[in-house]
């Protein structure tokens, strides 16, 4: 079990964050039992009662199942947050195999948009930093994205350790080696280069959809429960006439 120090806030808000964490990153997977509040509280150095409240609010969120007699158990399909957004998709609604590579990570002094967006606020005679993590989306050798992470290096020093070099989405990561979970994200839509198409469907996904082989921009947001920007995403899609099913419930035009 983990400690605390990565955390911050009330102690049960503190266990809850840690627990939630564990649940994103699959390190505890669903379906399997948790280990019991007395155990916790021992492993944790706090108090049953501030385990029990992490887990009313588990619960409340329907992450983790009570059952009489049995125990508490992970839910079967919790609510764990985000999950990936862009997904890639040919004429006939085939999902288009996709390879990730990362380019490098790269530090630099942030900007002062970036200073106000991850509030970090200003230090005297400290450089704020943030790292770049720079990335490729392939299929059959053709670059469909260049994405860039941002990261606060402050709150993430070392992300490059055991960073994901394939996963669509770093969350599990953050979570799994920082103590730094997603909750939602906010996505924005650039100005394509060239006229495209944006349909709704019942479902709540978008469709992207170009007629010539220019490029549009998007941009997520994504924060921690306390409100609390974890990572900005910027992703520059090569459209190239093909259809592209995106995922988030709200795309705002920029």
């Amino acid at each position: 079990m983990s400690t605390l120090h990565n955390f911050s806030g009330p102690l049960y808000e503190q266990v809850h964050d840690l627990i939630r964490g564990k649940i994103c990153s699959g390190e505890w997977r669903a379906g399997t039992p948790l280990p019991g509040e007395m155990h916790l509280s021992r492993e944790l150095g706090v108090s049953v009662g501030t385990v029990r409240k992490a887990m009313d609010k588990l619960a409340h969120a329907r992450m983790i199942v009570r059952e009489r007699g049995r125990g508490t158990f992970i839910s079967e399909q919790p609510s764990v947050g985000p999950s990936a957004a862009l997904e890639f998709r040919d004429a006939d609604g085939t999902s288009i195999p996709i390879t990730i590579s990362i380019k490098g990570f790269f530090t630099r002094i942030a900007t002062g948009e970036e200073r106000a967006l991850f509030k970090t606020g200003h230090i005297q005679g400290v450089t704020q930093r943030v790292i770049d993590v720079r990335r490729e989306w392939r299929s059959a050798g053709a670059v469909l994205c260049r994405e860039t992470l941002t990261v606060d290096r402050s709150r993430m020093p070392r992300v490059a350790h055991g960073f994901p070099e394939s996963a669509e989405i770093c969350f599990p990561h953050y979570a799994r080696s920082f103590g730094v979970v997603v909750t939602r994200t906010e996505w924005s839509l650039g100005t394509a280069q060239e006229e495209s198409s944006d349909s709704g469907r019942d479902t709540g996904e978008s469709v992207l959809q170009t007629r010539a082989s220019r490029s549009i921009a998007l941009r997520r947001v994504a924060f921690d429960a306390k409100d609390k920007i974890v990572e900005i995403c910027s992703q520059d899609l090569t459209l190239a006439g093909k259809t592209y099913h995106l995922n988030p419930i709200a795309l705002t035009q920029t």
